[in-house]
């Protein structure tokens, strides 16, 4: 069965070049504009792994969003696509409570990156 990747973005420019890149890799794709969509889908469908945008309406909604997916009886693994870095020249990295993502990847990113990174979390491995 294939799996099936969730992706969050206000942008759907990055959502259409994100799908394209995971449907070419053999992944079911979902959409989400927002933090509230993307809880919806999520109790609705069962994605198999989330791509998350941090900045969407409000700067850290990626976050919260996040943190409320980690929380929940359907915890799923979540890759943070962020573009937050560059925009702020803050540098976040995954943490347990504040930011719990398995990875961070900043935009934009390559298409063979991204399913790499993809296939990484879905076998289970983890960064560090």
């Amino acid at each position: 069965m294939n799996k099936t990747v969730l992706v969050v973005d206000d942008d759907v420019d990055v959502q259409e070049v994100v799908g394209i890149a995971l449907k070419g890799a053999g992944y079911g794709v979902l959409t989400a504009n927002n933090g509230d969509e993307a809880l919806e889908v999520l109790e609705s469908q069962s994605p198999d792994l989330i791509i998350l945008d941090v900045m969407m309406a409000q700067p850290d909604e990626g976050f919260y969003v996040a943190q409320k997916i980690k929380s929940s009886e359907k915890p799923v693994p979540i890759i943070m696509l962020t573009s937050v870095s560059q925009a702020t020249g803050w540098d976040y990295d995954a943490d347990d409570d504040m930011v719990p993502v398995e990875r961070f990847i900043q935009k934009p990113v390559k298409p063979d990156a991204l399913v790499s990174t993809v296939e990484e979390v879905l076998a289970g491995e983890v960064e560090g």
